[in-house]
């Protein structure tokens, strides 16, 4: 709805306060299920735009794109205004292969509008397994941390849980 606005140009101060939605911790979130057929349409100064606006102010001090990784122009403008990409990665080979397919594409986008994708790209290691678990092999990429796996919790209990940890201090 959002991207939809801008692509519009559109008045966005009304379009986010009907797309915006607060949980009970205070975050902030849009809950859009149309957000990623717009997404594949929309460019880098069209993200540019969107994020510039949702941090005017002071509004938002931070901005996490939550998303399964596909490959389209949308997708790789956000990243590409983005200030940091946090790849999740949990250590098992179908998550390692998955990476390194992300990173050699990113790679191949360094002579494009896409460049710099590679250098602002870190890994999150999250259920790691300590005895089958295996780490992405690679110098050229930062690994912030890792989140063992926890005990089962309910939502807010593993939300609480994994605030705890130290890594996201790294992250943020």
């Amino acid at each position: 709805y959002l991207l939809g606005e801008i692509q519009a140009g559109r008045d966005l101060e009304s379009a986010l306060g009907a797309a915006l939605n607060r949980d009970l911790s205070g975050v902030y979130f849009l809950d859009n299920v149309d957000a990623p057929l717009g997404l594949m349409d929309s460019t880098k100064e069209q993200m540019d735009v969107f994020f510039r606006y949702l941090t005017e102010n002071r509004r938002f001090r931070r901005i996490v794109i939550d998303s399964s990784f596909s490959v389209n122009r949308g997708l790789l403008s956000a990243l590409a205004a983005a200030d940091r990409i946090v790849a999740v990665d949990d250590g098992t080979y179908t998550s390692n292969l998955g990476f390194h397919k992300i990173w050699t594409l990113f790679g191949q986008l360094e002579e494009s509008e896409f460049a710099g994708l590679m250098k602002k790209t870190s890994i999150l290691y999250n259920r790691f397994h300590k005895q089958y678990g295996k780490r992405y092999e690679n110098t050229e990429i930062e690994v912030v941390g890792t989140i063992d796996m926890l005990p089962s919790a309910g939502p807010v209990q593993m939300a609480a849980q994994m605030a705890e940890l130290e890594v996201f201090d790294e992250i943020l």
